[in-house]
């Protein structure tokens, strides 16, 4: 939903994993992309292995689980 808000195509695939590693990995080895907060990926922007993308959420509330 958030590309097709910025006139973006949607990717043609996806992966779902609660795995931070595998996250990282398939963002720095395969150029994909995810949702991620901030914090955790500030160390891998500043070393330049990762870029955030100048895309915005929405402000709602979203639900949280734990694993």
């Amino acid at each position: 939903q958030l590309f097709t808000q910025h006139g973006l195509a949607r990717p043609p695939g996806y992966v779902e994993t609660t795995s931070y590693l595998t996250v990282r990995a398939l963002l720095i080895e395969h150029g994909m992309v995810a949702a991620l907060p901030r914090r955790t990926v500030m160390r891998d922007v500043e070393a330049g292995w990762l870029r955030i993308l100048p895309l915005a959420f929405s402000q709602e509330s979203l639900a949280v689980g734990l694993t």
